[in-house]
C-alpha cells in the first residue's frame, strides 16, 4: 500500500476504500457537500452534476441533463461573467483559486446563495482537460448577515434618532426658557393693570393665560431634564439611598404643608449611582405618591433589599391606584391618566423620566399588580452595592 504525503496509515486506506468503494464516495459527497460537478473542457458543452447539485436548487435530478448550458440559465448572469473570468485565470495559472460566491435561482423563485469552488484536471503537457467542482449552499448564512445588517442598521437610526431627539429637547427647552419667563412677567404685568379695572371676565382669562404659561414651563423644565439624563459625563458615586429618600421627603413636605399623610422609610441599601438621576427618581416617585392620595389616612412606605449584586427598591401607597391595564403605558412620554385639572397637572413625563432614570443604571421600573388597593412600584438596579441599614418614621 502506497502512503500519502503525511504518511498516515488511516488516510491510506481511506483513499484505497474511495477508490474501491463507490457508495463511501457517495457518502462522502452527499454528506459534506450540496452538489459536485465534473466538466470535460476538451468538449465543454457535456458536464455531469450530482443529483445534490440540482436538489439544491430546487429540481427533479431526473429532469435536468447533463450540459454545461442547463447551470449556465439559472446562475445570475452577473456572477456568470466572474465565473468564468476565475475560470480562465485558473486554467492559466494553477495558483489562481477558481472559488467564488454566485446566486442561482431556486426553483421556487429564490436566490440560493453558493459558494463554488473547483480544480483543473491537466494531462501531462499541463493542459486542463477536465474541471472538478463542489457547491456548498450557504444561503442561511447570507439571510443571516442581511438579518445582521437591517438589524445593525435599525440600531443606528434608532441611535441617531434618540440623540437627535435628546438634543432637540436640550435645544428647545433651553431656548424655550427664556421667552417663557419673559411671557410670564408680562402676563404678571398685564395681570395687575386688569385687576385694577375689576372685569371679572378679564381676570378669569387672566387666569387660563396663565395657568398654561405654567403649565409650559413645566413641560420645558421637564424635557431639560429627560435630555440631562442621558449625558455621559454626569459622575457615578456610592450613594446611600436612606439619606437621598430622608432629604427628598424633608424638601416635599416642606414644600406640601398641606399633605398630611405618613411617610416610612425602611432600611435601603447604597447603591453606585448619579446623584442628580436618584434623587430626581426619588423626588418622582414620592411626589407621585403625595398627589394621588386620599384625602384621610394617606400613607407611603418605601423599602428596599439587595440580592447579589441587584438593589430592590419599593414605594408602595395606600392611594387611587392604578389600573393594570395601564401599568405599562404610564411610563410613556406625556401619559397622563386624568386631565390637567386634576391632581396637580403634571406634565405626564414623571414617570417617563423615572423609566429612563432606571435604565440610565442599568435597571428598570415597573407598576407591581401584587397590591390589591394603592399603588405598589418597583424600581430595579443591576450593579455592584452595599447594603445600608436604618429606618426612621416621617409625618
Amino acid at each position: 500500500m502506497s502512503l500519502p504525503d503525511d504518511g498516515h496509515y488511516l488516510k491510506a486506506e481511506l483513499y484505497k476504500k474511495v477508490r474501491e468503494d463507490e457508495d463511501i464516495f457517495e457518502f462522502l459527497q452527499g454528506g459534506s457537500l450540496d452538489g459536485i460537478w465534473y466538466w470535460d473542457l476538451d468538449a465543454p458543452a457535456y458536464e455531469w452534476m450530482s443529483p445534490e447539485f440540482w436538489k439544491t436548487l430546487g429540481y427533479d435530478p431526473e429532469s435536468k441533463p447533463h450540459l454545461a448550458a442547463a447551470w449556465q440559465k439559472l446562475i445570475n448572469q452577473e456572477d456568470l461573467e466572474l465565473v468564468l473570468e476565475n475560470f480562465k485565470r485558473h486554467c492559466a495559472d494553477p495558483n489562481h483559486p477558481y472559488d467564488q460566491i454566485v446566486r442561482y435561482l431556486h426553483a421556487d423563485g429564490s436566490t440560493v446563495w453558493i459558494r463554488c469552488r473547483g480544480l483543473a484536471i491537466r494531462d501531462e503537457t499541463g493542459k486542463p482537460i477536465r474541471m472538478l467542482g463542489a457547491h456548498t449552499d450557504i444561503t442561511q448564512l447570507k439571510l443571516l448577515q442581511a438579518e445582521e445588517l437591517t438589524l445593525n442598521d435599525r440600531v443606528r437610526q434608532i441611535s441617531e434618532s434618540n440623540e437627535h431627539l435628546e438634543e432637540f429637547a436640550f435645544v428647545a427647552s433651553h431656548d424655550l426658557n427664556a421667552p417663557l419667563r419673559r411671557i410670564s412677567s408680562f402676563l404678571d404685568l398685564i395681570t395687575v393693570k386688569v385687576e385694577q379695572y375689576g372685569d371679572e371676565e378679564l381676570l378669569s382669562w387672566m387666569e387660563s393665560v396663565n395657568g398654561n404659561a405654567v403649565y409650559m414651563q413645566r413641560m420645558v423644565d421637564d424635557l431639560l431634564e429627560l435630555s440631562r439624563i442621558t449625558v455621559p459625563e454626569l459622575e457615578v458615586e456610592m450613594l446611600d439611598l436612606g439619606e437621598i429618600a430622608k432629604q427628598v421627603v424633608a424638601h416635599l413636605q416642606a414644600d406640601n404643608q398641606d399633605w398630611t399623610g405618613t411617610i416610612t422609610i425602611e432600611a435601603l441599601p447604597t447603591i453606585t449611582g448619579i446623584r442628580t438621576l436618584i434623587t430626581r427618581l426619588f423626588q418622582n416617585l414620592i411626589k407621585n405618591a403625595m398627589i394621588y392620595s386620599k384625602p384621610e389616612g394617606a400613607t407611603l412606605k418605601i423599602y428596599g433589599s439587595k440580592v447579589g449584586h441587584e438593589t430592590v427598591l419599593h414605594f408602595e401607597d395606600n392611594g387611587i391606584g392604578i389600573d393594570a391595564k395601564y401599568h405599562e403605558a404610564v411610563f410613556e412620554l406625556f401619559k397622563r391618566l386624568h386631565s390637567r385639572q386634576q391632581y396637580g397637572g403634571g406634565t405626564g413625563m414623571g414617570l417617563a423620566i423615572c423609566k429612563r432614570i432606571s435604565k440610565r443604571h442599568n435597571g428598570d421600573i415597573k407598576i407591581d399588580s401584587e397590591v390589591d388597593r394603592g399603588t405598589l412600584v418597583t424600581v430595579h438596579f443591576n450593579g455592584e452595592n452595599k447594603d445600608h441599614t436604618g429606618r426612621s418614621d416621617v409625618g
